[in-house]
């Protein structure tokens, strides 16, 4: 079985649990809000195959208190091209910069928030594409 198609089991797994539905890029380069929740999940991509080249996406989960923490789990990653990082997740909050790419998987990392809101960056290069990343986030 392919790792991205396990996202579509974990997606309709976590909707039979009442759980928020899983937040993508939708690769349209465009820059998205989403109201953070205590527990989500966030996803490279929707689909079974790898995500596409030339992304440049962003989100930004609102609605934290500065000085609180994020906890971010990465459950999977697929990330081409690690050496250059050419395709990689950056997180901002304030001045802090988080940048991720490769192919590690269990990573963690808790993040004190600066200000009230967390951006994601996606971003893939034309060459390279890989099966993409599945992060959980909890909010304290």
């Amino acid at each position: 079985m392919r790792p991205l198609i396990l996202h579509f089991y974990i997606v309709a797994i976590l909707s039979l649990f009442s759980v928020r539905r899983p937040i993508d890029f939708d690769g349209t380069n465009q820059h998205t809000r989403s109201q953070a929740v205590s527990l989500g999940y966030i996803i490279s991509h929707i689909g079974d195959e790898n995500y596409r080249n030339n992304i440049n996406s962003s989100l930004t989960l609102t609605g934290m208190k500065p000085g609180s923490t994020i906890s971010l789990y990465i459950l999977y990653k697929d990330l081409r091209n690690e050496q250059t990082c050419d395709d990689h997740l950056t997180l901002f909050n304030g001045e802090q910069r988080l940048t991720i790419c490769g192919s590690e998987r269990k990573q963690m990392w808790n993040i004190v928030l600066i200000q009230s809101w967390l951006k994601l960056a996606f971003v893939t290069n034309e060459q390279f594409v890989g099966e993409g990343f599945l992060l959980e986030y909890h909010c304290e």
